[in-house]
């Protein structure tokens, strides 16, 4: 739908949740930053769609949206996102029941391990609206669009881009990776996503960066390491792999099947 090169492909992706109707808005012929510029600016017809959305679904759009915010801004267990959106313990379940039943929302606990759940956006376009739009209200109403910083917000979008990838890049045989996918963690140890099943195991680090082979190598020791070097496939998935790629690195040109940005 959009002439754009991998890295400017999966920035639209990612602040629509690649939703078809919002990636028709763009146009085309204008750079992406003139886009976001104007889709999420005051007059812009992604400004208030969040809110739209909400309002068709519930009776109070801002309760919702407030506790999307407090996920936004860290809180990610039950008791931290009550305790910063304002909520009380007993009856923040039926909120975030709604939120998970509209997929703004999923509760996610670790593959395997017994570390406590976690509550995330899973909605990439609610996510950046919340970045740009209601946390910074007041700069938009006066016709102002908030710069916020693309690469970090495009971190945590990324592993969504790649969980989202991974049956296509399977089919088409560049990885190995079968069964239930998701997070890990424990502690201090975090594995960006794996997939346990059939046999199998697989692991990926993901980093919205760009990576040498050399950077690359270093980040796969240590997520064998933080795997406890159990026998299966491991992946690297970089924003841009310079120079020759080894089988298991993968950049946005293998996901998004097009030509990286040129430097």
């Amino acid at each position: 739908m959009l002439p754009y090169c991998a890295e400017d492909l999966a920035v639209a992706y990612a602040v629509t949740n690649g939703i078809p109707h919002y990636l028709s808005l763009f146009d085309p012929k204008a750079p992406l930053k003139r886009n976001l510029e104007r889709l999420f600016s005051k007059w812009g017809p992604l400004y208030e769609e969040a809110e739209n959305l909400l309002r068709f679904e519930v009776r109070e759009p801002h309760v919702y949206l407030n506790i999307v915010r407090a996920i936004d801004e860290g809180a990610t267990t039950y008791s931290e996102i009550a305790q910063r959106a304002h909520i009380p313990a007993q009856t923040l379940a039926k909120y975030l029941s709604v939120l998970e039943r509209l997929e703004v929302v999923r509760r996610e606990a670790p593959l395997w391990g017994r570390a406590r759940p976690i509550y995330l956006i899973s909605d990439l376009y609610i996510r950046f609206w919340i970045r740009a739009v209601y946390r910074n209200r007041e700069l938009v109403e006066l016709g102002g669009f908030v710069n916020i910083d693309i690469d970090r917000y495009m971190q945590g979008a990324y592993e969504e881009i790649v969980r989202r990838a991974l049956p296509r890049l399977s089919e088409r045989g560049l990885v190995r990776a079968a069964g239930i996918c998701g997070r890990y963690w424990e502690g201090d140890v975090e594995i960006d996503l794996a997939c346990l099943g059939d046999g199998e195991f697989a692991a990926f680090e993901i980093k919205w960066a760009d990576l040498t082979v050399d950077d690359a190598e270093r980040a796969l020791r240590t997520l064998k390491k933080k795997s406890g070097y159990r026998e299966g496939n491991y992946y690297v998935v970089a924003r841009r792999a310079l120079g020759e790629k080894p089988k298991w690195l993968l950049d946005l040109g293998d996901i998004f099947e097009t030509s990286l940005c040129k430097t």
